[in-house]
């Protein structure tokens, strides 16, 4: 564990709440595909840059070997990051979270509830832990997981050549993650536990209250419709992946947030969608946008500073004419900014 005690653990607040029966909203389906082999995925299902649940994909011995004494036993206690939390539902903004590390036999215990856990709690009696990836290394799970390589296969349907990173989640029953994107290709391989999955089209950002990658709506099921009123209006797309086996394909840029109903086992592979000089190769989250979109945000921010010198009025004025001209460059179905 670390021994990291001077930092202030956070307060709970209203976004741990857990309220029993989410709102109603229309939502489409995401596509169900079995058996589709790597011809089929690129033919059928990958150039519609659309989400896509994939059954029965060949994953290797993990899908009936990985339970929590094996994973436990297989790894033991490495010392492993993870986020902890007295909420089920992360708060990127408020930080209801803490950083901290544990041996990987003992965060398999305390999110599998595998007997009595060691040591102390870090927050309350009730906590949610959740793998975190290293921040200063790409994720290799092949690498960094030793015990367990070899029990998993990673789908044919990813081009090798463009592979960036593979990376082991683990985590506590109930937790909620933040409306998110990812500049890359994704395919999160179930292999234990079940979760829904809520995805937004790209072109949702408008009614999603971004701040920066992020969404500030925190609950899917239960939005504060007053302080997020376009959040209703939102293009919805749900699956559930509840077998060993289970592969949904995310696009690129796709904004997603993850409902896990119970102890947790998946690897997520990302891999490039545009060529690599496209993408910032001292990135090894992989998080940041294209070079070229991160450049012209940047001029956007200062090309907006710029206005600062001039009255309300004006300001407004010409962030309109800003925005009018970004719009000119879009379908005409976007939905307004």
């Amino acid at each position: 564990m670390s021994d990291d005690k001077d930092e202030k653990a956070p307060e709970a607040g209203d976004s741990g709440e857990k309220k029993e029966d989410p709102e109603v909203f229309d939502y489409r389906k995401v596509p169900c595909y079995e058996g589709a082999d790597r011809e089929s995925f690129y033919t059928v299902i990958y150039k519609k840059r659309e989400p896509a649940l994939l059954r029965n994909v060949t994953l290797g011995p993990c899908v009936y070997k990985w339970n929590a004494r094996y994973l436990s036993n297989s790894v033991g206690s490495k010392s492993v990051n993870i986020l902890v939390s007295s909420q089920s539902r992360f708060d990127f903004m408020n930080k209801n979270f803490l950083n901290r590390t544990l041996p990987f036999n003992e965060l398999v215990k305390r999110c599998s509830g595998m007997g009595k856990h060691s040591g102390d709690h870090f927050l309350c009696e009730r906590e949610y832990y959740t793998l975190r990836p290293s921040e200063d290394k790409r994720e290799d799970f092949f690498k960094h997981h030793k015990g367990l390589q070899d029990d998993f296969k990673m789908p044919n349907l990813i081009p090798k050549e463009k592979l960036v990173s593979t990376s082991l989640k683990v985590n506590s029953p109930e937790i909620v993650t933040w409306i998110q994107y990812d500049v890359m290709d994704t395919v999160l391989c179930q292999v234990q536990g079940s979760r829904r999955i809520v995805l937004f089209p790209p072109n949702q950002s408008s009614n999603l209250y971004l701040h920066e990658d992020k969404s500030l709506v925190l609950d899917v099921d239960h939005p504060d419709v007053k302080k997020f009123p376009r959040f209703a209006n939102a293009e919805r797309w749900e699956c559930e992946i509840s077998s060993p086996g289970d592969v949904l394909f995310i696009p690129a840029l796709w904004f997603h947030s993850s409902i896990c109903k119970d102890f947790g086992v998946a690897v997520s592979c990302l891999w490039r969608h545009l060529d690599k000089d496209h993408y910032d190769k001292k990135d090894p989250l992989n998080h940041k946008d294209p070079i070229a979109a991160s450049r012209a945000l940047e001029m956007l921010n200062k090309a907006v500073k710029q206005l600062d010198v001039l009255p309300e009025d004006y300001r407004h004025f010409y962030y309109r004419m800003m925005i009018n001209r970004i719009h000119e460059k879009l379908p005409d179905d976007s939905p307004p900014a």
